[in-house]
């Protein structure tokens, strides 16, 4: 088992419907979810979109936010999204404030590919970007789930498995829609129990417009400042952790619109790691320290200042991947001004992750800073500056790697609980093994190849069991580390964490074999020898199955049965072949023939009688 990952750019096509995209570096991967980001680019908008999107092919989470100078109003436009995944925001020309561009959303993940649903279309062509999330084996070893906290208050959301990892999005908005938006962005890990989050925010009135930046939150999931105001207008953060889910914590919220949509991470093939640096202050390299084995993806984002937790005039947003192979940046840029234009850009970028600029005008910016990944290796992200200046500006990083082989940020340190289950078959085979738990594990059923593990991590105290599904040929033997019953393992915290069930499965070589026979008795005289030319078995034929044709053998008797020297073979038809005969030739002559057959092989033998073609001989 291993988590994979991978950018996938696509460009959306004309019209509404559906279109397939499809995996580039792992075509055999059916993924179990995927991040989407983009700025609705084509050639030169009048407007900046930034966009970002959860999708498990079941629940979709997406938000748009979008900025547009405009006849001296200045505006601004936002969404969030419990149906689509894929949003873009465009603002209005005229006061008013957002339009809706594009909506889409998964409608179904395949093996390599998944599926979008569009029903609003007005950008075609419009670049977006998918994250893929996966596991390069059969077993469900990743687990990912999307969700949306609905509530303006505190809670717990329960999604099955122990989160490595919680990605946040939210959109906030006042009481009305000229009262301004905030649309930001956050990541949590267990690992330290560090969380992060960055974001813009923005007002609009008749003559006014500012815009605000909550950057670097810490221990906030999601920050929002429900603008015009120069504090965040309430934090979140996720305040536990447990073997189902995380609880959501913070003050409630009494005004506006505060929902949550989150990707929580789990599995033992994925291991996060959140870690934050500070732009380096000239150009050139800069190796940053991660405590993860293996790094699959990193995920960057920035709110383009220094170390705080206040709000700055002026919003930028820096958002970007590294999956080892692609590239992926993204910024979005609003000035704060007071009178028209209202200043906004925004891009993408293929070659760099983290973009950090200032809005000058029009779809216009001043680079700030920019940085590339030029590898990702176990204890270290690789970045090379192209543009840099003196602020040593901070940034994120939530770093993804494969779980089994990490080490403090491997597992939830909350929960360190694991039942392992590994499958050895003797000889090797390619064939796959069933299993069924008892006990409350999530997921209750799995399957194995030879030499694969299941492993479950941060389950709670309690008694478990597994047992593998009948399986025609192998005989399945267990091994317990802790010497329970494989059908009542204990797991306990403080005496037995850590079970390993070792299932070993032999290969019946020798199989009992269930003899069918019939004695036939063929034409037969005293005074005259009989040559039989050709003799043909009468049965039910088309037995066998799609790779074994059933062997009858026959043996010829000239005796009345004493002895059998003629010994011949005719074979019952592949399943289905009805049309086949089964029959032989010239067996020469004989006074008082008799035929016996008999079939070894595990069909149905629906034997009738015998069909002779005789000539008379002479006495």
């Amino acid at each position: 088992m291993a988590f994979v990952s991978e950018i996938i750019p696509f460009n959306i096509r004309t019209g509404t419907g559906t279109q397939t995209v499809n995996h580039i570096l792992f075509p055999t991967v059916q993924a179990k979810a995927y991040i989407f980001a983009s700025t609705s680019r084509v050639g030169t908008n009048s407007w900046a979109s930034h966009s970002r999107g959860f999708d498990d092919g079941v629940t979709h989470v997406g938000t748009g936010m979008g900025a547009a100078e405009t006849f001296g109003t200045n505006l601004t436009a936002r969404g969030l999204s419990s149906e689509f995944s894929l949003i873009t925001e465009q603002a209005q020309v005229s006061f008013g404030g957002a339009q809706m561009r594009f909506r889409g959303y998964v409608s179904a993940i395949g093996v390599g590919s998944f599926e979008i649903t569009t029903d609003l279309n007005n950008t075609p062509g419009a670049l977006w970007y998918a994250i893929m999330l996966g596991a390069d084996d059969v077993s469900d070893d990743l687990q990912c789930a999307v969700g949306v906290h609905t509530s303006n208050a505190p809670g717990s959301e329960v999604v099955g498995f122990s989160p490595v990892a919680v990605l946040g999005l939210s959109v906030v908005v006042g009481t009305s829609e000229t009262t301004g938006a905030a649309q930001h962005v956050g990541y949590a890990t267990p690992c330290n129990s560090k969380q992060a989050s960055f974001g813009v925010a923005a007002a609009w009135g008749t003559s006014d417009a500012k815009s605000y930046e909550v950057a670097d939150i810490i221990d906030a999931v999601i920050a929002s400042d429900t603008a015009p105001g120069a504090t965040p207008g309430s934090q979140r953060t996720v305040s536990a952790w447990d073997a189902t889910g995380f609880d959501i914590g913070g003050a409630t919220v009494t005004t506006g619109d505060f929902r949550i949509g989150y990707l929580a991470i789990g599995g033992a093939a994925v291991a996060a790691n959140l870690v934050a640096a500070n732009q380096k202050t000239s150009t050139g390299a800069q190796n940053v320290t991660i405590d993860a084995v293996a790094p699959k993806l990193v995920l960057f984002g920035s709110a383009n200042h220094t170390t705080a937790t206040t709000v700055f005039v002026n919003a930028n947003l820096s958002f970007g991947a590294f999956d080892g192979t692609s590239t992926l940046g993204m910024y979005f840029a609003l000035t704060n001004g007071s009178v028209s234009p209202f200043s906004q850009d925004g891009d993408t970028s293929t070659t760099s992750c983290i973009i950090m600029r200032t809005a000058t005008g029009h779809a216009t910016s001043t680079l700030n800073a920019e940085a590339s990944c030029t590898a990702i290796t176990s204890g270290n992200v690789a970045l090379n500056w192209s543009t840099a200046d003196a602020t040593a500006r901070e940034f994120y990083m939530l770093v993804l790697a494969e779980g089994q082989n990490n080490g403090p940020c491997g597992a939830n340190p909350f929960l360190s609980n694991s039942l392992t289950v590994t499958k050895i078959a003797s000889p090797p085979t390619s064939e796959l093994f069933t299993f069924t738990t008892t006990g409350g594990l999530s997921p209750s059923t799995f399957s194995l190849a030879d030499g694969a593990s299941r492993i479950y991590t941060g389950i709670a105290d309690g008694t478990y069991g597994v047992t593998e599904n009948p399986q025609a040929g192998w005989t399945p033997s267990y091994g317990v580390s802790s010497g329970d019953p494989h059908t009542a393992i204990i797991i306990n915290a403080s005496t037995q964490p850590t079970v390993t069930v070792t299932v070993n499965n032999t290969y019946r070589t020798t199989v009992q074999k269930l003899r069918r026979y019939r004695r036939f008795n063929l034409p037969w005289s005293e005074n005259y020898n009989i040559f039989i030319r050709r003799a043909e078995l009468i049965a039910q034929m088309g037995v066998g199955t799609s790779i074994l044709d059933p062997t009858v053998t026959l043996r010829f008797s000239k005796d009345g049965g004493n002895t059998y020297p003629i010994v011949r073979t005719v074979t019952l038809g592949l399943q289905g072949d009805y049309t086949k005969r089964a029959y032989t030739l010239a067996l020469g002559e004989a006074r008082n023939w008799v035929c016996e057959a008999y079939c070894d092989d595990p069909v149905y033998c629906g034997w009738i009688a015998f069909d002779v073609d005789v000539d008379k001989g002479i006495s």
